[in-house]
């Protein structure tokens, strides 16, 4: 009987030792094959690039709020690509990030909030502290690239709920743990809108349109 007891203890303990390792690959694997979902679709073709500067204030006033859609957020500086999953609990952490439900779609008036881990599972955030002002981030959809610019980068207290609010003007929020993990901060990442390129199938009918007026016209008679 002893025997068996130790058995079962030495099973328990392996298990629970190999747990990381799995959830590791777990979310390696899960990571991969939503990003080849994207690719598939076109997701990740270059899309045209935003135009340098601010949105001009007359343009960010017409910004409507727009809702959650599949999307991936990349970090070039960081060399972060990641699928963003719905729902921040630490569980949907597991494969990388995640938005909260409730906060605005990238791309539009109001404040995404996305979060990830820096100490375990994917570790999508693990160099977020790296991150400085004026670096980029890309939140691509199926069709559009949105183009978000750093604005700060600071440790706040869990209380900082304001900063979780929705915003009048375009933001995007990112957040992580402190290391050595300290529930009671976060690090935390605010951005704002650069510019808002048209979808891809808004470019063909301009290219189409183009190429359709730049035909020499045909004499009549």
């Amino acid at each position: 009987m002893a025997r068996r007891i130790s058995n079962v203890g030495f099973v328990l303990a392996a298990l629970l030792a190999l747990t990381p390792a799995l959830m590791r690959a777990y979310s390696t694997w899960a990571e991969r094959r939503a990003l080849a979902g994207f690719a598939t679709m076109g997701a990740l073709a270059p899309v045209a690039p935003p135009r340098p500067g601010p949105i001009p204030p007359n343009r960010r006033q017409r910004l409507a709020r727009r809702a959650w859609e599949p999307c991936i957020i990349e970090i070039p500086s960081l060399g972060v690509r990641s699928v963003v999953r719905k729902g921040a609990g630490n569980w949907r952490l597991i494969p990388g990030a995640a938005y909260e439900p409730n906060s605005a779609g990238p791309g539009g008036a109001g404040n995404p909030i996305i979060a990830a881990h820096r100490n375990m599972w994917q570790q999508a955030f693990r160099d977020l502290p790296r991150l400085r002002a004026g670096q980029a981030v890309i939140i691509r959809t199926h069709t559009r690239r949105y183009e978000y610019v750093v604005k700060w980068a600071a440790i706040v207290s869990t209380r900082r709920t304001d900063l979780l609010r929705d915003t009048p003007d375009p933001r995007l929020t990112l957040y992580t743990c402190v290391l050595p993990f300290d529930p009671n901060r976060r690090y935390v990442v605010r951005a704002a809108l650069v510019s808002q390129p048209a979808s891809r199938m808004a470019l063909a009918r301009k290219a189409d349109s183009a190429a359709t007026k730049s035909q020499p016209r045909r004499s009549s008679g």
